[in-house]
């Protein structure tokens, strides 16, 4: 397996690609690809989801040590929904308590 990568910093890089059979005869990678790539024995388990988080895959190019990152990003509409309906229903809840309901 190969990944490519754009440098950050001398011992951290953002993957961008990641092959799975890059000596393959019809799928492969050109020789001129591979040589910026690092060979890597196998991917880290991606983390568990985080609102309004992204994994994102690094490299240390001089160890090929690999590491996942969590990152802002900006929520998704079903995010933004599941936010509004989890309001809604505090608030549901906030006024049956207040009226004796619950």
């Amino acid at each position: 397996m190969i990944v490519l990568f754009e440098k950050e910093t001398e011992t951290k890089a953002r993957v961008t690609l990641i092959h799975y059979m890059p000596d393959d005869p019809k799928e492969g990678l050109p020789e001129e690809v591979k040589r910026h790539g690092i060979r890597v024995n196998e991917i880290p388990e991606k983390p568990e989801a985080v609102r309004a988080k992204s994994a994102v895959l690094y490299v240390n190019p001089e160890t090929a040590d690999l590491w996942y990152e969590m990152v802002d990003r900006p929520l998704t509409q079903e995010e933004i929904l599941q936010q509004q309906n989890e309001k809604i229903d505090l608030l549901l809840m906030n006024q049956l308590e207040s009226e004796g309901i619950l």
